[in-house]
């Protein structure tokens, strides 16, 4: 699970577009989720999986890492994690795509500091 700390979160927010905000705390962000998790029979692991979203929404996590992040955080199969993304893609994703694009270098940049902090947490 990512540790975000409150300094972390103040400075990806100050630079995540409005329409990445605005999607991630968006109602039609959380019925599309529901939607998906009860098509998929992961009900259960709604919360990992719509935290997933918000990181990568919010630019914490970049886009190609999504698998990954379905993987750790909702600890879910490959395959399911695979048709989760898929899915996710196109219902929420994809209507934000320039704007998720835009930000990739920044969640790459974001992620890798997450990581680096949480790294020196676990050698500590």
């Amino acid at each position: 699970m990512l540790h975000i700390s409150d300094a972390q979160f103040k400075n990806v927010m100050g630079t995540v577009p409005a329409a990445l905000y605005d999607a991630a705390v968006s109602e039609e962000t959380i019925n599309a989720i529901e939607r998906v998790v009860s098509q998929n029979n992961l009900k259960e692991k709604t919360g990992g999986i719509s935290a997933v979203v918000g990181y990568v929404l919010l630019g914490f996590i970049p886009v190609r890492l999504i698998v990954q992040g379905f993987l750790q955080e909702a600890g879910i199969s490959q395959e399911g994690a695979l048709k989760i993304a898929q899915d996710i893609r196109r219902e929420i994703l994809a209507p934000v795509a320039r704007d998720l694009a835009a930000i990739q270098p920044q969640a790459e940049q974001n992620y890798a500091a997450l990581q680096a902090t949480q790294n020196q947490g676990a050698t500590q």
